[in-house]
């Protein structure tokens, strides 16, 4: 049985605000907060995994995880330039950019996807000129990586002699050119045999996400107890309102007027 005193909160407008609340408080704490955190996480084993490659030993190649995504490896293989392809639309150091794509086919039989590096384009949209990978049996030394995604469901798209593909990913490029990959791709490092502009290393600050998610469940406490204190204050309209400062001043002023000689000693006739 609902007190009289809070029957207030059966109204359509009381209902639709304790709905909004709830329902935004129930987004920061099941959804934006652990986002955020999910990201927070996620760029510290980034963080992890590139400080930890700078002084690991390079080993012979193995498929890319999560867990040792930017670790060096040595591959010794035959590039197939006639599956090469190139990836549009990216941005490297916060310019437009092509990324060459070219497998490799390993002396074990597998065969592994080489991200060689990037091109600028020329008059905004054009691929430029680049050099061919070398012919032969070669080595090289890159970083373990992911598939990239966002554009591995979109067609190739094939201008002047370069198929180009819309994501970094083994799906995307076989998709293209009928090569089947090994998970994953090598990013190669400066000087290797192949290389086009080399790929800098992400940037490892952590960024904002730790604090992001503190402050969403901070915006969803606080939205609760919003509501709950002004259903308290509509509860009980008759409860004594505090002074605010300006109305504090005023009564200190009007205490503080002096009084006329007559009033205080009597009037004299």
């Amino acid at each position: 049985m609902v007190s009289v005193r809070w029957k207030f909160l059966l109204r359509p407008g009381w209902l639709a605000l304790i709905a909004g609340v709830l329902m935004f408080s129930a987004a920061c704490f099941l959804l934006l907060g652990p986002w955020q955190f999910r990201q927070h996480e996620r760029k510290q084993l980034l963080i992890s995994n590139v400080s930890s490659s700078e002084t690991a030993p390079v080993i012979a190649y193995e498929r890319p995880t999560a867990n040792n995504e930017w670790r060096q490896v040595r591959l010794t293989g035959t590039y197939l330039p006639e599956a090469e392809t190139v990836a549009r639309l990216r941005t490297v150091l916060g310019e437009a950019a092509f990324e060459v794509l070219t497998p490799m086919r390993l002396t074990d039989g597998r065969t592994v996807l080489i991200n060689r590096g990037f091109e600028r384009p020329i008059n905004g949209t054009q691929i430029p000129d680049y050099d061919a990978p070398p012919t032969g049996e070669v080595t090289v030394v890159g970083r373990l990586r992911v598939d990239g995604g966002g554009g591995e469901t979109r067609e190739m798209v094939n201008i002047g002699k370069h198929k180009q593909v819309y994501s970094v990913s083994t799906a995307a490029v076989t998709a293209a050119t009928g090569v089947q990959l090994e998970p994953g791709f090598v990013q190669l490092n400066p000087g290797q045999p192949g290389v086009r502009g080399p790929l800098p290393l992400p940037n490892l600050d952590s960024g904002p996400h730790f604090s992001y998610a503190l402050q969403w469940y901070g915006f969803g406490v606080m939205a609760l107890l919003g509501l709950c204190y002004f259903a308290y204050r509509e509860a009980n309209p008759d409860q004594p309102r505090k002074m605010t400062v300006q109305e504090m001043l005023a009564a200190e002023e009007g205490s503080a007027t002096p009084t006329k000689p007559a009033d205080r000693y009597g009037s004299h006739r």
